[in-house]
Parts: structure tokens; sequence; C-alpha cells
């Protein structure tokens, strides 16, 4: 009688029937030689995907070139989070030069999501170029998610992004600013200045010496692509006066500011001045204390963000005046870091609103569902929605201010190798906090198919050993950097959303390396049955 063994990810079966020889790999015993394992992979029941875009072309950052966003975690659970081969890293990016990393929570301890005990934790994502960003994630059920980070790419900004570059800006000794000098954005949003005397050193106490240069950033409140790429996002978690409360951002603009040396030193401590920050105000931002446009004389609180930790801080409050291009903004910085002026609302309900989904004549029995939620006091973006939901699911909002009412614009999935359509294409919802069900419909294509793999394999050293993998893998057309995700579970796997007489590259990550091939699709079920594999692979791979 044979025995059936189930391998967590050490075989790299291409799906649709190609085997990708691994004899570099090491065996089974031992598959992440140097790291931390933690977790086998078929335990795992929470995925995690981060793509990541640029915010000013829409495409992923990293497809087919050599860029690559790496992640570090950070936050209460920071240490729930591993990668999906079950290694615990410092950074991960091992995946991103094809645009996306994927995570997972280690199903041990107490890192299993509930509405009751949420797993939250905060990813930071950097890269040469572009401006740091980060995403906190509250994970409150398993699953599979997808999020979407946009960054700003500092030589080719989005609309509603301005960034200024002065080089040499002025020059420093022991840390003293020699002569005073006011950086402006060539759209004259924002300007700061470093006034002499003023003292600069980093986060350790190191001063600053040389020539300095200066890089400001200024992000407008009302534009899609600077709000989609505000750091941190528009419903943060902040410090209070010493009190941790997440909610909305209603942001009258942010700047991001940076000072280094020509020897790579970040300013971060100021002493014996301040640095003036001036930021003008568009005259269509709302306040939601006075349920008004912003006008002269309102208050407006000042946030700074830690870029290396994603954390943000109230500050103080600014009051706006009126300026020579009308509503502006002045506040004298203590220390460097990223800054917002914007009003705060904490959210009032764990859970709010759900959607029902309803799939009609899909080719997948779960499909993504995309959208932008916007505020419906001034049309401007809040967040991206996006959910994997089965025929019949219930999703739920969580963490959300009561009584604001916001509209879903359903959007095409970035990144997709098909388009839902969902009805009604625009659902407006009056209070996010009240217990409503709302249904919507989700329809697919008629062209696309989902194609069915069956796989078990054995050693000829150990014949009675039926070997049914469980991994997880990737698959995007050979016209399209669209990598979509596929699991196969004990030698059955399901992939949806497949064109038959279509080629597909089809790729595998383990170990720290990517494997892919490219494949023809030529039917919708494949069954691969008692294959043997080469002696050379059971040898070096499973060790039979």
């Amino acid at each position: 009688m044979k025995t059936i063994i189930k391998i967590p990810l050490l075989i790299t079966i291409v799906l649709l029937g190609i085997l990708t020889l691994m004899s570099s790999c090491n065996k089974v015993t031992n598959p992440l030689d140097g790291t931390k394992l933690v977790v086998n992979y078929d335990l795992i029941n929470t995925k995690l995907n981060f793509k990541f875009y640029d915010a000013a072309t829409g495409l992923l950052i990293g497809s087919g070139t050599e860029l690559k966003v790496k992640a570090h975690i950070e936050g209460e659970d920071k240490d729930a989070v591993i990668d999906i081969t079950g290694a615990a890293l410092d950074d991960y990016g091992a995946e991103s030069n094809n645009g996306f990393i994927t995570l997972a929570l280690n199903p041990n301890g107490n890192y299993k999501p509930s509405k009751e005990n949420p797993v939250t934790f905060t990813l930071v994502a950097t890269l040469n170029g572009y401006l740091t960003t980060s995403k906190i994630v509250s994970v409150t059920d398993e699953g599979n998610y997808e999020y979407r980070i946009d960054m700003v790419n500092l030589s080719n900004p989005p609309q509603g992004v301005s960034v200024k570059f002065q080089n040499n800006a002025t020059t420093v000794n022991s840390g003293v600013v020699g002569q005073t000098v006011t950086v402006t954005t060539d759209d004259g949003n924002a300007s700061v200045t470093l006034k002499e005397g003023t003292v600069l050193k980093d986060k350790d106490g190191n001063p600053l010496s040389g020539n300095v240069n200066v890089m400001i950033t200024f992000f407008d409140n009302h534009t899609d692509e600077s709000l989609q790429a505000f750091p941190g996002g528009l419903t943060p978690m902040v410090n209070q006066n010493g009190n941790t409360e997440r909610g909305v951002f209603y942001s009258a603009g942010f700047v991001a500011l940076e000072i280094t040396d020509n020897s790579g030193k970040k300013a971060a401590i100021v002493e014996q001045n301040t640095i003036p920050l001036n930021m003008n105000v568009s005259d269509n931002t709302y306040n939601p204390e006075t349920q008004m446009n912003a006008a002269a004389g309102d208050e407006v609180p000042v946030y700074s963000y830690d870029p290396e930790t994603g954390e943000w801080n109230y500050e103080q409050s600014a009051t706006i005046g009126a300026g020579s291009r009308g509503l502006s903004v002045s506040t004298e910085l203590t220390h460097l870091s990223f800054w917002n002026f914007d009003w705060f609302t904490p959210f009032t309900c764990d859970e709010g609103v759900t959607l029902h989904v309803n799939l009609n004549d899909n080719v997948c029995n779960c499909m993504f569902v995309q959208g932008i939620m916007r505020k419906a006091v001034d049309n401007t973006f809040l967040r991206w929605v996006g959910f994997f939901a089965c025929d019949g699911d219930d999703v739920t909002f969580t963490y959300l201010p009561g009584g604001m009412p916001v509209y879903i614009d359903w959007v095409n999935p970035s990144c997709q190798s098909f388009f839902p359509e969902v009805f009604p294409p625009e659902l407006d919802i009056p209070d996010l906090c009240e217990p409503v069900t709302y249904n919507i419909n989700v329809s697919g294509h008629d062209n696309l198919s989902t194609v069915i793999v069956d796989f078990s394999a054995y050693c000829a050293s150990s014949p009675d050993v039926i070997i049914k993998p469980s991994f997880g893998a990737w698959y995007r057309p050979v016209n399209s950097w669209c990598w979509q995700y596929a699991v196969m579970i004990n030698g059955h796997s399901e992939i949806c959303g497949v064109e038959v007489g279509q080629e597909y590259v089809v790729a595998v990550y383990f170990n720290g390396e990517w494997y892919q091939e490219t494949v023809l699709v030529d039917q919708s079920q494949y069954i691969y049955l008692d294959i043997q594999i080469p002696a050379d692979i059971c040898d070096e791979v499973f060790g039979l």
C-alpha cells in the first residue's frame, strides 16, 4: 500500500505540466538553510499580496526592469509576518522585481486573526529614487488579501505632486548653517527656509557638514494621483498626545522635506532655530470641523510622519491665513520629517456596512473586486477598496468613521488578466458605520476558463511514497506583466481566468529565488498522476 506525503513548496512543478529542475536546492530536511524557519507552507492560511505601482505611470514597479522595492515590517504585531516560505526576515523583496511581494501570517501562537483579536502591522516600502511610504494593515480573518501601494518617483512625480531638488543649497560647519536660504517648489505651493545659525544633526546626533542639499515635495489634496500616493495613506494610525488612534485625514496638503549633506547624513534634529515651512491651501479644501470650505482664521492641526517607521504624531496647530495667491498656512519645524496639515477624525466603529456578493455566470468561483472609495463631501479619494469574493460571500468593512457619507466607484482591477463588471457601478453609502447590507452583482468574461491541474509523483527509490505537493505559484500572459496567484493543495489546483490557446509565464518563488517557464495552455484540464521524478531531483530536493 502506498503512503501519501504532502510536501510544502519543495517541488517546483510549473503549472500545466512543466517540471522545473531544481537540483541546486536544499533537501526537504533543511529547505531554508541560514534563515529562521517558522512554519510549513501548507499550514499558512493567510496570504498578503502587496503590489507596488509607480504613481505617475500606473505601472507595476519592477515589471521588466531591475528595480526592486524592499519592505520591512513595523508595528505591534510585526512578529506575525513571515514570507511565503515560512521565513521571518528583516527585509522582504525577493519577488518585487516583478512588482509585488507576497507575505503571510504565522498561524502559530497568538497570530490567528479575528475581529476580536486583529493582527495589525505597518509595511514600510523603500526604493532608491522613490519617496518612502507605508501602509497600515489590519487582518480580521484568515484568507487571501491584496493591497495596492502607489509610490512617487522623485524624478517623474504624478499629477498633483511637485518635487524641488536644490543641491548645494547652503553650507554648514559642524552642523551650523552658514547662510540663510529659501527653497520653493516650482509651482510655488510650498517653501522652506534654513536660517543662518540653525544647527542640523542626524538622528544619532552627528552634525551635518559641508554643502547641504534640500528636497521639498508638495502633495495637493484634490488630485487622485496625489492622494493615492499620499505617504502613509489617508486612514492612518496616529499618536495624539500619547494616545494612539486610528482614523481619517481630511488633508489641507502635505509636504515631505529632506536635508542631507554630501556625505549622506540626513538631518533629523534641529537646534538653535526653528525652520519655517509655508504651504498654499486650496480654496476648495473641506474643513470637517466647520463643515464648510476652509477659510482664513481656521485652525488646522499639524502632524509629522516618520518615513522609516510609518508613524504619525500630532505636533501643534496652525492658523490658515490669506496670502498673495489665496489661502496659506505656516508652521515652525522643530525637527525634520514629513508634514501633513489636516483635520483628523477618529474611527467610531470596528465594523460597519457589509457587501453581499453575487457572482453571475462567472468563469471563476471567486474573483478579485476593486474600487475607489471617495468622500461624498468633496469627491476626493479616500482609499482603495479591494477584496477576493466568492459567490454568496459577505464582506464587512472594518475600522470606520461614523456618519461619513462615501461612495465607491468600481474600477478594473489593476494588473488582472480579466476584468469583472460590478453593478451598481457606483455604490452610495450614507454612513459607513450603519449595520446595513448592500448587494453587488459581479459578472466575468465568456472567453476565459478555469483550468484544472491534478498532479502526483513518486521516486523510483521509494515507489510506495506518493508526492502530492502544496505550493503557490504565479502566472501571467506572455504579453502582460499582470501576475495572478494560484495555489495547488495536495496536488490539485484550479486556475482562474485563463484563455485556452494562449501562452502564459508561470513562476514559483522558493528559498529566495525566482523560477519561471513559458507554457502554452491548450486544454482546460491537465492530469499528471504517478509521474516518476528523475533520480537527481529525488536525491537533491526530496532526499528520497
